[in-house]
């Protein structure tokens, strides 16, 4: 299975479109459509210039693969829209952090409504040393959520 266009779109509504690099909100070198700088990105000077909209869309469809190649391998029947809030959902919190997920169980369960609550679960980052809801983590967990369950 493969993320759609709606997925995407979701993911990129976001994330956003930068073509320089920015830190996203926990710090992180970033560009692109939510791509993190590795070491060796930073090292090389890779992105130093920038990037056009066609390698931010490249970026994103790799490191997408990333996430997909990681849910196809669950035992899980996935509807469009699951799989395209779920890609996002892993997307946004890595797919070790969903691996453990609520989420995951729950689906893993057959239990769609209770994996649907759970993705509300993951709307907390730290800011400044505490573990706080972070109102647009809210906002994409609840948009993530109406897709999944529709």
């Amino acid at each position: 299975m493969n993320i759609s266009k709606n997925g995407i779109a979701l993911i990129q509504s976001f994330e956003g479109l930068r073509l320089q690099i920015y830190n996203d909100t926990a710090g992180l070198e970033t560009i692109g459509i939510g791509h993190l700088l590795t070491q060796a990105d930073k090292d090389n000077g890779t992105y130093d210039n920038g990037i056009s909209v066609d390698d931010a869309l490249s970026l994103l469809r790799s490191d997408l693969s990333h996430v997909e190649n990681y849910l196809n391998g669950l035992s899980i029947s996935f509807t469009q829209n699951e799989y395209d809030a779920c890609c996002s959902l892993a997307f946004n919190i890595g797919t070790a952090n969903f691996d453990s997920s609520s989420v995951k169980r729950c689906m893993l369960a057959g239990d769609i409504q209770g994996a649907g609550d759970a993705f509300l679960l993951w709307d907390k980052d730290h800011v400044n040393g505490q573990l706080v809801v972070v109102q647009g983590l809210l906002n994409r967990r609840i948009k993530e959520q109406q897709l999944f369950l529709s």
